[in-house]
């Protein structure tokens, strides 16, 4: 397997952790389930796992792509330097 392809996964990852988020997190904020159910404590514990994976994953890509943050951080730089000599 590739860096390609397990980058793409690990996109698919984060995508489908901050899915499961979002609705989880509706859920428990808009009380969708009623209070005092076992299935609310569920909800609460995925939305929190799911959470915790999800920084984990970002972490990861962030450091897959750190070469790629590196060329972006210097270019904004260089431009930015750029623009201050101009004007």
């Amino acid at each position: 397997m590739n860096n390609i392809d397990k980058k793409l996964i690990l996109d698919i990852l984060l995508f489908i952790l901050c899915l499961i988020c979002v609705v989880t997190g509706v859920v428990l904020d808009f009380q969708i389930l009623p209070k005092g159910t076992g299935e609310r404590h569920i909800y609460r514990k995925i939305h929190t796992y799911s959470g915790y994976i999800m920084i984990v994953a970002i972490a990861i890509h962030i450091y897959w792509n750190r070469v790629w943050i590196g060329i972006l951080q210097k270019k904004l730089l260089i431009n930015k330097i750029g623009n201050q000599h101009e004007g």
